[in-house]
């Protein structure tokens, strides 16, 4: 269903949507217009929006309200979306229409789809299970959410795709267990219970693909980050004894980082800095950001706010960091230099009005920051004079997504 423009008459409309999608359809991704998707909750539906002239173009239905960030295909031209209620639905965003539905439980929590966009992964809290479905959303199998020793079944709290190893990662939120699962069809097999002889291959093995290889953990995981090389995951904890960072190829904790409670590392982002690669943690709690070296884990600096920190963001092409902050209403955006972390702008889209994320085009040179307001408050930023460029309204939106990123997925602006 197609949305009209404020003061835009609805056949102008439906020749602009025309002619934005059938220009989007013969070209790859690396040439394609700049392409959004918001999802909204109430009612429950994506929303196409062009990135250049920030309007939207297309409507698609949704069973339910949305669960995790929608998925893209590796060209751009598919999106699997989750909704709350267990459902995934995979739409073709060049002719927009729903191609194909499957049902994966009854609570879903996220999705995450393979670089190669052949296998798709998702996290359900009922059945507690992480479930594989094909491209076209055929089951693959079924990995039952249960610990090594087989004696708790666990809700799967997330999980994301660690593209360089091939494979997903996902936390057990009732167990104290991290997964990686390969989608490479030439994994390693994994030992089961006691080897004898990994050489002569004297004991227990299953097939490494799609399979799950286990990193347990001595605490419950609250949250996760993969680093900039997918080796190593950021891992929050629910008793508060900081973060863990948890090497998946020894697949031990390699280091632990002193923050205080509620930092939650998805709400990080990582950039070069001084030559160095890092990873910015933000305070829930406490009115900081901890910049955290992220070859060595050791402190590598501060950044002062105004109030507890909500999330950090950027963008590679980008020059600055913003991190939500506010004294209890999380209104405020404070730019801050990613090499000097000295500050260097402060936006508040709306005093007394929570922001709720962040999302850069694919340039880096435009934002739209998404606000927690009934009418769906959409604002536009220039990123390089922080000058406010337009207000978007979609109601219930909860989250808004760049095809573009989400696929390359530059470091700052992940997850």
């Amino acid at each position: 269903m197609p949305c009209a423009v404020r003061g835009e008459s609805r056949a102008l409309s439906l020749l602009r949507a025309a002619v934005f999608l059938a220009a989007l359809a013969p070209l790859s991704l690396g040439a394609a217009p700049d392409l959004f998707l918001v999802l909204a909750a109430n009612p429950p539906r994506a929303v196409l929006l062009d990135g250049a002239q920030l309007e939207p173009l297309h409507e698609l239905r949704l069973r339910g309200a949305p669960a995790g960030a929608p998925q893209f295909s590796p060209e751009g031209r598919y999106a699997y979306i989750a909704t709350q209620d267990g459902w995934i639905a995979k739409f073709d965003l060049r002719q927009p229409r729903l191609v194909a539905e499957a049902r994966a439980g009854t609570e879903i929590r996220e999705a995450a789809l393979s670089a190669d966009g052949r296998v798709l992964a998702v996290a359900s809290a009922e059945p507690r299970a992480l479930a594989l479905f094909d491209e076209s959303l055929q089951p693959l199998r079924v990995l039952p959410g249960r610990n090594a020793q087989n004696t708790l079944a666990s809700r799967i709290a997330s999980v994301r795709v660690a593209a360089s190893r091939m494979s997903f990662v996902a936390a057990l939120e009732d167990a104290n267990e991290l997964w990686e699962v390969s989608y490479n069809p030439r994994a390693e097999d994994i030992p089961a219970g006691v080897i004898h002889d990994f050489q002569y291959r004297e004991g227990a093995f299953i097939p490494g693909y799609l399979n799950p290889r286990r990193t347990e953990l001595d605490t419950r995981p609250v949250g996760f980050a993969l680093a900039r090389d997918d080796n190593e995951v950021l891992v929050g904890t629910r008793e508060g004894r900081g973060v863990a960072v948890i090497h998946l190829d020894v697949r031990r904790r390699i280091a632990l980082l002193d923050l205080q409670s509620g930092v939650r590392p998805e709400d990080g982002a990582g950039w070069q800095r001084n030559g160095s690669a890092i990873f910015a943690l933000p305070h829930a709690g406490a009115g900081a950001v901890a910049i955290v070296d992220a070859l060595n884990w050791k402190p590598a600096g501060t950044v002062k706010l105004r109030g507890p920190a909500s999330f950090v963001r950027s963008h590679d092409a980008l020059r600055h960091a913003l991190v939500n902050t506010g004294e209890g209403t999380r209104d405020v955006l404070q730019v801050f230099d990613k090499a000097t972390l000295e500050p260097v702008a402060t936006l508040v889209p709306a005093p007394g009005v929570a922001v709720r994320d962040v999302e850069f085009d694919r340039s880096g040179r435009r934002m739209i920051v998404g606000l927690e307001t009934p009418q769906g408050t959409l604002v536009a930023y220039d990123t390089s004079t922080w000058r406010e460029l337009k207000r978007l309204f979609i109601p219930g939106a909860v989250g808004k997504y760049s095809v573009f990123n989400r696929i390359k997925r530059p470091y700052g602006a992940r997850p």
